[in-house]
């Protein structure tokens, strides 16, 4: 290469060139920590370097200079020293990084030394065209007549701008890969294997038994095969542990580092044990005594603070502590993007989490608002995050989708307390019903930063809590009237907890919020009102008290407040609605109120939803899932259809939960979203299928392990 030298006796490996600005220094910090600590994975070797580094052994240091240089015209002699003795230049790009003239210097220097193909580029802020320098944009290549001339050319960067920690890793081994001269993918795919191992290796020696049972046959073994075999048991049964506790993803992973790569691999002996337990992970054969089984697990980066999920089991999205709402595969958990709320909003150095608020439309979208402040509403591709319109300085107070998920009806509380409501496309966010009602009254009462809300295009009503009432609007008019819950109960003032719509009718769960009742017998009502038929409100009311509940042993125990709610409808032989409060699930009929079924249970009851809700005449209409706080699910029936068996459905998880989300999909499979309120940055991921199982024992290896990589790389 025409003015390079090369040095035999590298001293670095690699160079870090950079603006000393913050996030320009950060970038910095994590690419050297990254090459530091990185460790060549068994096999690799790169083109440019076939003999450094050892499969195993570290990369080396790197060279970042901690201290702005004067201006000069020249660059120190250490500086120089330095970029002779480097295997590489490792460019932190930025917009200002062109006007650094040590950056320039530096780049010159080195590619004289050693030429422009070992300069890397690590995008830290800014488009790759405002942020890499010209220099580096550009290459002498001949032309037709063999004249060499500067033409224009795409320099390796790796992209460091995204905040998903999982892409960031990503971009960092992208860029060790041109350190080494590794081919990327290549690469990744040691690197995949390494930390299967590793997993498999930590696994193994964290379970007690299996590693008594390991070092005895260790001790005594006389062959590496017997090792082998001994090995691969031990991680079948951590396998099943794994499985046992709601980490399928992880036990699949770990089945899969107990059984050799293919049938023809003969490096490792197939253990039964292993493959049944890769078996049971990938839920391919049918579990009749357990319908509910574990599909996959997450773990956000920080606690949870809400959570919702599409109806299709698509995606799920986690709002935690820090404002970074994390977007999840349906399929595997794996994160496929994050939205910060700080980006949605001019007051980014004043968050509040408690007054922004997730809403999954059943059409896909993601909705995201704020209740606090300028406001904003805006909304995404739910898989993918792609922002798809917003709407700002939109205080939403309340929020909820139609039952199609086309229309959107928000409702903001003003100023003066007056609240505005509007019908909005969910696929546009075009405004296409607009209302104002007069001023409102909450009395003494504190109000909460979402109210609780409904919508129902068919029967005409879009409804928000407003103090001891609820504000109806017709959606096609715009009409709108009060009806009164305050009587409903044996104290006053009674605050609305849950609305929903039903034809004809709407219906509330009240209760007292005052909080001298400590928890035990707080006063609580449901109530039925039609409020557009000039009728006298309530039509019917039930009153009671419910107590606080308290899930899991000892010091891990748990307080769920179990608010009242009207959970669901179902049909059957009349229509009827299902209520909770604490640890009371109670079935009223829609018509006049009258109980028709009573069941208590040991948790809250966080979630009811209804198997089928359509025919009021189909037997499957009052049969419904429930999940309460101490992670029991389970099924229950208004009239139990004959010949019906539901005790193989019931299933309790391994966590304490605060909140669950019951999606019934259209194959008759069943998912149960919950969050666990004793492991905060955990949702877990159970299903129920009728459906699509193998005959016992038909997969060959091959298959299973061709299933499990399709799950495990499904994004």
């Amino acid at each position: 290469m025409d003015g390079a030298t090369e040095c035999c006796d590298y001293r670095y490996a690699a160079f870090i060139s950079y603006r000393h600005l913050p996030l320009d220094a950060q970038v910095a910090k994590q690419v050297q920590r990254a090459i530091e600590t990185f460790r060549m994975p068994r096999g690799a070797a790169g083109a440019a370097f076939p003999d450094w580094p050892k499969s195993g052994k570290g990369l080396g240091n790197c060279f970042r200079d901690q201290d702005e240089l004067a201006a000069t015209h020249s660059l120190p002699e250490s500086i120089r020293q330095a970029l002779v003795q480097s295997r590489s230049l490792i460019v932190v790009c930025s917009p200002q990084t062109k006007e650094s003239p040590w950056v320039r210097q530096e780049i010159e220097m080195f590619a004289q030394l050693h030429g422009r193909e070992r300069i890397v580029c690590v995008l830290a802020s800014g488009s790759s065209e405002e942020s890499i320098p010209p220099l580096l944009r550009t290459r002498l290549l001949p032309d037709t007549a063999g004249v060499m001339r500067e033409m224009p050319a795409q320099p390796l960067a790796a992209d460091l701008r995204s905040p998903s920690k999982s892409q960031r890793k990503l971009e960092l081994l992208r860029t060790i890969a041109a350190v080494t001269g590794c081919n990327f993918d290549d690469l990744r795919q040691r690197q995949r294997t390494r930390k299967r191992r590793c997993i498999a290796v930590a696994v193994a020696t964290t379970l007690a038994l299996a590693a008594l049972i390991g070092g005895l046959i260790y001790s005594t073994a006389s062959s590496t095969r017997d090792a082998l075999i001994a090995e691969s048991k031990n991680l079948a049964l951590a396998s099943k542990e794994q499985f046992a506790h709601g980490d399928r993803i992880a036990a699949i992973e770990t089945a899969l580092a107990a059984l050799p790569a293919s049938e023809s691999d003969r490096s490792r002996p197939l253990v039964p044990e292993a493959k049944e337990a890769l078996e049971d992970a990938l839920l391919v054969y049918e579990d009749t005594t357990s319908r509910f089984r574990p599909f996959f697990t997450l773990d956000c980066p920080n606690p949870i603070v809400s959570f919702v999920a599409d109806e299709e089991a698509r995606w799920i999205a986690a709002l935690d502590e820090k404002g970074i709402v994390h977007g999840y595969s349906g399929t595997n958990g794996n994160e496929r993007y994050a939205i910060d709320l700080r980006e949605l909003t001019s007051e980014s150095d004043n968050i509040v989490i408690e007054e922004w608020s997730l809403t999954a439309s059943p059409n896909g979208t993601l909705i995201v608002s704020n209740s606090i402040g300028l406001g904003n509403l805006a909304a995404f591709d739910g898989q993918t995050g792609e922002p798809l319109w917003e709407h700002e300085n939109i205080r939403i107070s309340a929020i909820c989708a139609s039952k199609d998920g086309n229309r959107l009806a928000v409702f903001g509380l003003t100023s003066k307390r007056t609240v505005e409501f509007a019908i909005l496309d969910t696929n546009s966010g075009e405004a296409l019903a607009f209302a104002e009602a007069d001023e409102l009254d909450f009395g003494d009462q504190p109000v909460p930063h979402l109210l609780p809300s409904c919508l129902s295009l068919e029967n005409r009503i879009a409804a928000v809590y407003s103090g001891a009432t609820a504000l109806c609007f017709d959606p096609e008019d715009g009409s709108s009237t009060v009806v009164q819950f305050d009587e409903a109960g044996p104290s006053a003032p009674m605050a609305v907890a849950s609305l929903m719509a039903a034809p004809k009718m709407l219906l509330a769960a009240v209760y007292d919020t005052r909080t001298d009742f400590h928890g035990e017998d707080v006063p609580c009502g449901f109530v039925a009102s039609a409020p557009f038929d000039g009728e006298e409100n309530p039509t019917w009311e039930v009153e009671g008290t419910y107590d606080y509940t308290i899930s899991g042993p000892g010091a891990d125990a748990v307080a769920c407040n179990g608010t009242p709610r009207i959970q669901c409808l179902l049909g059957g032989n009349e229509l009827s609605a299902v209520c909770t409060a604490g640890q009371t699930l109670s079935v009223r009929s829609c018509a006049n109120g009258d109980e028709l079924l009573r069941e208590d249970f040991q948790g809250s009851v966080l979630c009811v939803r209804s198997l089928y809700y359509g025919d009021v005449e189909d037997e499957a209409a009052d049969i419904f899932f429930l999940v309460t706080s101490d992670g029991t699910i389970d099924v229950q029936a208004l009239h139990m259809p004959e010949n019906a068996y539901f005790d193989d459905f019931r299933c309790v998880l391994p966590h304490i939960l605060d909140q669950a989300e019951v999606l019934t999909l259209a194959d008759d499979a069943t998912v149960v979203v919950a969050h666990a309120s004793d492991l905060p940055t955990r949702i877990l991921v159970y299903g129920c299928r009728t459906a699509d199982y193998a005959s016992p024992g038909s997969l060959s290896l091959d298959q299973l392990i061709g299933i499990a990589h399709w799950l495990l790389e499904a994004e």
